[in-house]
């Protein structure tokens, strides 16, 4: 896929758009925009805490499946910059009267991404077992 002129792995375009969709999501939600519809997806899901888990598991498996290495390096970088981006939502929350940054959220976020780094190791250490054999 080529983007600005530059060829771009078609994972590195799903990290992309999953990461705007969870910064508008937050957006519209601190600005008060279709919050109603924002609210209806969260009790769809199970709650606010399931929400979180589910858009850091699936930012943070479409962030390892993007990187097609196996460098744990480059695994550390993109879990603590996911950390940030979590965090970072979280503190803008203070500066909203409709919204209030929580711990607990931040901690969701947090267990989502590890529950997918995990699960990418294990699916990858599965591909890497039937190509050697």
């Amino acid at each position: 896929m080529i983007i600005a002129g530059q060829k771009v792995k078609q994972g590195h375009v799903y990290f992309l758009l999953i990461l705007l969709f969870i910064a508008a999501l937050s957006i519209m939600k601190s600005l008060e925009i279709r919050t109603t519809d924002i609210l209806i997806v969260e009790c769809y899901v199970g709650g606010d805490k399931h929400l979180h888990f589910y858009l850091a598991f699936i930012l943070g498996f479409t962030s390892m499946v993007s990187s097609y290495r196996k460098i744990w390096g480059l695994f550390t970088i993109r879990f603590i910059s996911l950390i940030w981006v979590f965090g970072t939502d979280e503190l803008i929350q203070c500066f909203f009267q409709s919204r209030k940054p929580s711990l607990m959220d931040f901690l969701v976020d947090c267990f989502g991404m590890v529950c997918s780094f995990i699960l990418y190791q294990i699916l990858f250490q599965l591909s890497e077992r039937r190509k050697n054999n």
